[in-house]
């Protein structure tokens, strides 16, 4: 059951293999992150010599948001398992603007401020651009100013793809 208290909007999951623009986008983003593509790679016999057990990236995210509809502050990160001795969690997110022909819609931070916004900051959907954003901080605790949300949408549809990132010492 979908809690739409929290977020609205429908979404769906693309595989790196869906397409070659899929795959285009993971290599222009192992460019963002500035690590080696390979890590975002699904393994398989084809790729059985990479140097970690799994993908540090998940399948992007394709989500879709009507008029009226919103994502309430949240964080990506996860807490794992107290009993999990590497603590697992997703390290950053890179969100992509597909669209930018509606009204609303801002990607929010409302805890995070800067010598210029001291109630938050937001960020104005543009087509092609992307935000990235650290989930963890560099000693590896979780980032609360990571928290963000989407607005509103007041008029059209407003598209987005979300890539989530893993820590990648983890494997």
């Amino acid at each position: 059951m979908k809690d739409l208290k929290t977020r609205s909007s429908t979404n769906t999951w693309i595989e790196r293999s869906a397409s070659e623009i899929v795959n285009g986008i993971y290599q222009r983003a192992a460019d963002v992150f500035q690590i080696d593509e390979s890590l975002l790679r699904h393994r398989s016999e084809e790729h059985s010599t990479l140097a970690t057990h799994n993908s540090i990236a998940e399948s992007l995210q394709l989500t879709r948001y009507r008029k009226n509809q919103e994502y309430a502050p949240h964080h990506d990160f996860v807490y794992p398992r107290v009993s999990n001795r590497y603590q697992p969690t997703r390290y950053a997110t890179l969100l992509i603007y597909l669209n930018d022909n509606f009204e609303g819609g801002e990607t929010i931070f409302p805890r995070a401020t800067n010598g210029e916004y001291h109630d938050g900051i937001k960020i104005q959907p543009k087509a092609g651009t992307a935000v990235l954003f650290y989930n963890m901080l560099p000693d590896g605790n979780v980032d609360d100013l990571s928290q963000h949300g989407g607005k509103k949408v007041v008029n059209g549809t407003k598209w987005v793809a979300n890539m989530w990132v893993w820590d990648p010492i983890i494997d």
